[in-house]
């Protein structure tokens, strides 16, 4: 019975390290993802400012078009 015992302490001692292990490991990888979200937020944000720009950049060559082609009606 004791050989029972010392059989089962030690596998509780052994599920307690991997359970700590595993406990550390999704702690880590939590930080990892949350460190590539930032990554993927800042992108976007990025990428919203430079669409923004492209979309200023293309409403004043439509007004451009739009004055240039107004004038060229008007002159004639």
């Amino acid at each position: 019975m004791l050989a029972a015992q010392t059989e089962r302490d030690r596998r509780i001692a052994q599920l307690t390290d991997e359970l700590a292990q595993n406990s550390a490991l999704l702690k880590q990888s939590d930080a990892n993802a949350q460190r590539e979200l930032a990554e993927v937020r800042g992108e976007l944000e990025v990428r919203k400012s430079e669409l923004a720009a492209l979309h200023l950049r293309l409403k004043d060559a439509e007004s451009g078009w739009a004055k240039s082609k107004a004038e060229a009606g008007t002159s004639e």
